[in-house]
C-alpha cells in the first residue's frame, strides 16, 4: 500500500521549492526593491523629526481615606474638616484631560504661537532660549485666540529686520524693539541676547487658534493610572522638544491643583457666608431674650429665681437638655430650608452638624454637581446634553434634600412634643413652685437654645476659616516631568525592519499579481500538466536581433538547444520503420472510411504508397536498404509562434551533419522565408503546383548561409487548400525523398486553416511548436485534441522562447538534460 503521507510531504516540498524558485528567479527585483526601500528608510531617518517621551507621576489625595489626607492638614482631622466622598481616579483622569484645563495651559504657555528655524531642507521648532529673537504680539485677546497665520522675521543687519509672509513677500521692515504694524495687529521683535543677531538670521512664526491647539494637545497627552492598587497617575507626552513637553506637563498639574483648591475654597466661602448670616440673626434673638428676662424679673420682683429654678429643675436636667438639642436641630433645619427656598442656584452650606448623616452627604453631592455644571457651562451652552443631564440630577437631589429635611424636622417635632409632654408630667408634680418659676424657665430655655446654636455656629465659622487658610491640593507631585534620553519615535530598528519587509513584500506582490493575470503558457511543466505529455525540447529566446543561429560560432544556448533537438529528432526518426508507414496508411484509410478526406486525396495517398512499395528493395535487419528522406512537418496553433524560425534552424543544424536537407514552405497563406533570408521572392511552391511545365530545379534554390535547398511559397494564391490537395504535391514529395536525407515542411497554423491536416499524413515526424509567454492557455485545447485523437502522426511538442532565467531550467543543457540521457522520455513518447 503506497505511503500517502510520504507522497503528500514530497509534493508539498516540491510545491514549496517551485514557489521559492519562482521568486528566486526574480532576485534582481528583490535586490532593487530592498535597495530603494532601505534608501528611503535612511533618508527618512536622516530628515525625520525625532520625538522624546516625557513623563510625570502625581499622587491623587484620597480624602475619603484615612491615609489619603496630607500631613499639613492632619491636625484638623478631629474637627471633621475636608469630609467628602472618595475620589475616583477615572474622574480625576477625565479632569486632567479636559479641554478646559488644557486650554488654560495653552494660554499660560502661549503654545498657540510656535517658532521655527530652517534646518537643511526642513524647519525645526525652537523653544524658549533657543529662539534667536523674542517676538511680542500686540493683538486683541479675542482676535489672537482665533488667529491662524504664518510669517517670518529676517534679520537684515544687527539692528534691522524684514517681516515676510509665507511666500517670502515683504510685509514690512523695522528695527529691533520698534513696534511694527501688520495685518493682524502689531508686533515687537527683540534679540534673544545683546550682540547675538547676525545678518541673515531668520525665524518663522506660526499662530494657530487656541481651540485647535488645545484639541490637538488633548489627543497627544496620555493620562493613565500607574496600577489598580494605588492612587498614582502617570502623565505622558511625546514631543520633539523635551523642555516644552516638561513645561506642559508641569503646568498641567499646577493648573489642576489650582482648580481643585479653587473648588474647595468656593465651598468654604459659601459656607462662611451662610454661617455669618445665621450668627447675626441669632445674636439679635439672644439680645431680645436677655431683655425679656430682665423685664420679667423687674416686673415680678424676682431676686433668687435662679436658686429656686435650679431646685425645681434638678430632677429634670436631662429632659431639658434633650428638649434644647431637639429644638436647635429644628431651628437649624428651618434655616437651611429657608436658605434653599431663597437661593435655588447657589451651593447649600455643608458640615452644619445635622444629626441625619444622609442630609450631610446629599448636601456634599449637591454642591459637587452645582460646581461641575458651572465649570462646564463656561465651554458649553444650556442646551448641551451634559448640562441638561446635570440639571436633572441637581433638581432631583434638591427635592431629595428638601424631603429629607422635612422628614427629619417632622421626626424631631414628634420627639420634641413627647419630651414636653414628659416635662409637663414632671412639672405637675412640682405643685409648690410658683408660676413665675415656670414662666421664667420658658424664657431661659429659649435663651439657652439660641445661645447653644450661637456658640455652635461660631465654632463652625472658625473651623471654616481654618479650612480656607490651609486648603490642600488634590495632587501631590511624586516625579516632576522628565524626558527620555533617547528618542522614542521614529524607532530606527522598526523603520529599518519595516523597510526590509516592504522591500520583500512589494516584489512578491507584483510577481503574484503578474502571475494571476498571466494567462500565457510559460514553462514546459504547464504543457506537460495540460497535454499530459513531454516536450521534445525547449528553444530559448534570441539574445540578438538575428533570426538565425550561427552554429559554427560559439556555444550559445540557442545553438545548443537546436543541437539537442536535432539529436532527439534523429532518435525518433530512427525508430520510424516501414511498420510506421503501414500504420500511417491504416490510419489514413480509416479517415477515408469516415469521410474526412476527399476522393482526390485518397487517389494521391494510394499513388504515394504504390510508388514507395515499388521502389523498396526489402529490409535488412529491420532497417530500410534504400535511401529515402524523412519528412518532418512543423506547425503551431497561431501565427508568430516561431515555427518557420524553428524549421529553418533545425534544417541548418541537420545540414551541418553533411546531410542534404530540403526546406518546403507549405504555409501559402503567410509565407515568411523570404523575409527571414532577406531574399527577393522567386518562383516557388504555388507556381510548381499550378504550372506542370516547371520542374523542381526551376523552383528550388540553394542558400549558402544555411546550406539548405529551399522551396519557397512563391506568390500567395487565392485557393491554398485546393493547391496543397493537388497531386503535384505528392509528386513533389516522391521525387524529393529520393534526393534528400531530410525534408522539412513548414505548414500553416492550425487555428487559421485546415491546410496542415491535408498534408499531415505525409509526415514521418510532426513537430508542434508552442511559444512561451505568447500562446494563451485557452488555445491549448487545439493541440490536445490533435494529440488525443492522433490526428497528427508521430506528434511531438517543442517549446519556443523559453527563458531559462525565469523558469529554473539549466541553460547548459537547454531544458535540463544532456544529449545522452534523453532516451527515457523519448521512449515514453513513443509508448
Amino acid at each position: 500500500m503506497p505511503d500517502t503521507t510520504a507522497n503528500s510531504s514530497r509534493n508539498n516540498k516540491i510545491q514549496l521549492r517551485e514557489v521559492f524558485i519562482k521568486f528566486a528567479l526574480h532576485w534582481k527585483w528583490f535586490l532593487v526593491s530592498l535597495a530603494i526601500s532601505i534608501t528611503f528608510a535612511f533618508l527618512y531617518l536622516k530628515f525625520a523629526t525625532y520625538e522624546y517621551q516625557v513623563s510625570s507621576i502625581i499622587l491623587i489625595n484620597d480624602e475619603g481615606n484615612d491615609g489619603g489626607s496630607s500631613s499639613e492638614i492632619s491636625t484638623f482631622a478631629d474637627l471633621g474638616l475636608f469630609e467628602g466622598p472618595k475620589i475616583s481616579l477615572d474622574t480625576e483622569i477625565g479632569i486632567l484631560k479636559s479641554k478646559t484645563l488644557i486650554e488654560s495651559v495653552v494660554k499660560e504657555l502661549q503654545l498657540n504661537v510656535t517658532f521655527y528655524t530652517k534646518s537643511g531642507f526642513s524647519f525645526k521648532e525652537v523653544y524658549q532660549k533657543e529662539k534667536p529673537f523674542n517676538v511680542n504680539l500686540v493683538v486683541d485677546d479675542l482676535k489672537i485666540n482665533e488667529l491662524d497665520t504664518i510669517f517670518s522675521i529676517n534679520a537684515t543687519s544687527t539692528t534691522k529686520y524684514n517681516l515676510l509672509d509665507i511666500d517670502g513677500n515683504q510685509l514690512g521692515e523695522g528695527s529691533f524693539g520698534e513696534v511694527i504694524p501688520c495685518e493682524f495687529g502689531s508686533l515687537v521683535a527683540t534679540p534673544a541676547a545683546i550682540d547675538s543677531v547676525i545678518a541673515g538670521d531668520e525665524i518663522t512664526i506660526r499662530i494657530r487658534p487656541i481651540e485647535d491647539v488645545s484639541i490637538d494637545l488633548t489627543k497627544r497627552i496620555e493620562v493613565v493610572p500607574d496600577n489598580l492598587n494605588s492612587n498614582l497617575i502617570v502623565l505622558k507626552l511625546q514631543d520633539p522638544l523635551k523642555s516644552k513637553a516638561k513645561d506642559i506637563l508641569d503646568n498641567l498639574v499646577i493648573n489642576y491643583n489650582k482648580d481643585a483648591i479653587e473648588y474647595k475654597r468656593r465651598i468654604a466661602q459659601n459656607t462662611d457666608e451662610f454661617v455669618s448670616n445665621r450668627i447675626d440673626d441669632i445674636s439679635v434673638e439672644l439680645k431680645s431674650l436677655d431683655q425679656g428676662v430682665q423685664s420679667y424679673k423687674t416686673k415680678n420682683n424676682l431676686s433668687n429665681l435662679d436658686s429656686e429654678a435650679s431646685l425645681a429643675i434638678a430632677s429634670n436636667v436631662d429632659l431639658g437638655n434633650r428638649i434644647v438639642e431637639i429644638t436647635s436641630q429644628i431651628k437649624l433645619i428651618d434655616y437651611v430650608m429657608e436658605y434653599m427656598k431663597s437661593n435655588t442656584e447657589d451651593l447649600i452650606p455643608a458640615n452644619l452638624g445635622l444629626l441625619n448623616e444622609n442630609d450631610g452627604q446629599n448636601t456634599i453631592n449637591y454642591n459637587n454637581l452645582i460646581l461641575e455644571r458651572n465649570r462646564l457651562s463656561t465651554s458649553a451652552n444650556k442646551e448641551n446634553p451634559v448640562i441638561l443631564n446635570l440639571n436633572n440630577q441637581i433638581e432631583n437631589l434638591r427635592e431629595s434634600i428638601d424631603r429629607s429635611l422635612l422628614n427629619t424636622r417632622t421626626s424631631l417635632k414628634i420627639s420634641l412634643d413627647d419630651a414636653k409632654l414628659q416635662e409637663i408630667k414632671l412639672n405637675s408634680k412640682i405643685s409648690s413652685n410658683p408660676k413665675q418659676v415656670r414662666e421664667i424657665r420658658d424664657i431661659q430655655r429659649q435663651q439657652e437654645t439660641y445661645e447653644t446654636l450661637y456658640l455652635y455656629l461660631l465654632q463652625k465659622r472658625e473651623e471654616n476659616s481654618i479650612s480656607l487658610a490651609v486648603t490642600a491640593p488634590n495632587a501631590k507631585i511624586v516625579d516632576k516631568a522628565y524626558g527620555s534620553r533617547d528618542p522614542v519615535a521614529p524607532r530606527k530598528m522598526i523603520v529599518l525592519l519595516a523597510s526590509i519587509m516592504l522591500g520583500v513584500i512589494m516584489p512578491v506582490s507584483l510577481i503574484t499579481i503578474r502571475s494571476l493575470f498571466n494567462n500565457k503558457i510559460n514553462t514546459p511543466e504547464e504543457i506537460e500538466d495540460i497535454l499530459q505529455t513531454s516536450t521534445i525540447g525547449c528553444i530559448p529566446p534570441l539574445t540578438s536581433k538575428n533570426e538565425f543561429i550561427a552554429f559554427n560560432k560559439g556555444q550559445s544556448n540557442v545553438a545548443e538547444s537546436f543541437r539537442l533537438l536535432r539529436t532527439n529528432v534523429n532518435y525518433l526518426l530512427l525508430n520510424h520503420t516501414k511498420d510506421s508507414t503501414i500504420s500511417q496508411k491504416k490510419v489514413y484509410e480509416s479517415t477515408v472510411e469516415t469521410g474526412e478526406v476527399s476522393s482526390m486525396e485518397k487517389i494521391m495517398f494510394d499513388s504515394y504508397f504504390d510508388t514507395v512499395k515499388s521502389e523498396n528493395k526489402g529490409f535488412v535487419g529491420g532497417q530500410r536498404s534504400f535511401k529515402e528522406a524523412k519528412i518532418i512537418m512543423i506547425s503551431s496553433t497561431i501565427r508568430k509562434e516561431g515555427k518557420t524560425f524553428v524549421a529553418l534552424n533545425l534544417g541548418t543544424s541537420l545540414a551541418l551533419l553533411n546531410k542534404k536537407v530540403l526546406f518546403i514552405e507549405a504555409d501559402l497563406r503567410n509565407p515568411a522565408v523570404s523575409t527571414y533570408l532577406k531574399k527577393k521572392k522567386q518562383k516557388g511552391l504555388t507556381q510548381f503546383l499550378t504550372d506542370r511545365s516547371l520542374g523542381l530545379s526551376d523552383v528550388i534554390m540553394h542558400d549558402q548561409e544555411t546550406d539548405l535547398d529551399i522551396l519557397g511559397a512563391g506568390s500567395v494564391p487565392s485557393n491554398p487548400a485546393e493547391l496543397l490537395a493537388n497531386e503535384r504535391f505528392t509528386e513533389l514529395l516522391i521525387q524529393s525523398k529520393q534526393c534528400y536525407d531530410y525534408i522539412i515542411v513548414d505548414t500553416s497554423a492550425l487555428n487559421i486553416a485546415t491546410d496542415t491536416l491535408l498534408l499531415s499524413h505525409y509526415a514521418d515526424l510532426f513537430i508542434y511548436v508552442l511559444r512561451a509567454n505568447f500562446l494563451s492557455e485557452k488555445l491549448l485545447h487545439i493541440p490536445r485534441k490533435m494529440y488525443d485523437n492522433k490526428r497528427l502522426p508521430n506528434m511531438v511538442f517543442l517549446m519556443n522562447g523559453t527563458d531559462y532565467t525565469k523558469t529554473g531550467y539549466d541553460s547548459t543543457y537547454s531544458f535540463g538534460q544532456s544529449e545522452g540521457n534523453n532516451k527515457s522520455w523519448i521512449k515514453r513518447m513513443l509508448g
